[in-house]
């Protein structure tokens, strides 16, 4: 559910997450991130240089969840010759992967996931089959609605 309240430059608003027990007070920035970005939690840029360097205060540590924002499809460019090793994180989802491979003890950031469709709309000639993914036909949003909800998003866009 989403609430706002004009103010004089614009508006304020409050979006409560009923799913998570959160509220988030707009506007916030969500700062963006790619989540699956190898064959483990541990893997790639956001491990080395966000929660492993800063084991009290790191994005997923804080006392204060940070609202997170990524895309379904940003897994192209991480594991794109490893197709099997997508079905892992479809499995588990995102959040459950992290906590038990980095051993959170939550996850508590809302996660919100994009489509990733732009990706899709400037590049004809990916072929998500490998993945067990189609988008021909006409089936890709509900393909990619069925990725959001996979990896367990918590606010989702579609294309």
């Amino acid at each position: 559910m989403f609430s706002t309240t004009p103010f004089k430059h614009g508006r304020i608003g409050t979006l409560h997450l009923s799913q998570i027990r959160t509220t988030i007070s707009t506007p916030c920035l969500f700062p963006v991130v790619c989540l699956v970005t190898g064959t483990t939690a541990r893997g790639g840029g956001l491990w080395k240089y966000i929660l492993q360097e800063d084991k009290s205060n790191g994005l997923l540590r804080r006392e204060k969840p940070v609202p997170l924002m990524s895309q379904v499809l940003h897994f192209l460019d991480f594991i794109p010759n490893r197709p099997h090793q997508l079905e892992k994180w479809r499995k588990l989802g995102i959040k459950q992967r992290y906590m038990e491979e980095v051993n959170l003890k939550q996850f508590a950031s809302p996660l919100f996931l994009d489509s990733g469709g732009f990706k899709l709309l400037w590049n004809k000639s990916i072929n998500l089959s490998a993945y067990g993914l189609s988008i021909k036909n006409g089936k890709g949003p509900q393909t990619i609605l069925e990725l959001q909800r996979e990896f367990n998003g918590d606010i989702v866009a579609t294309t």
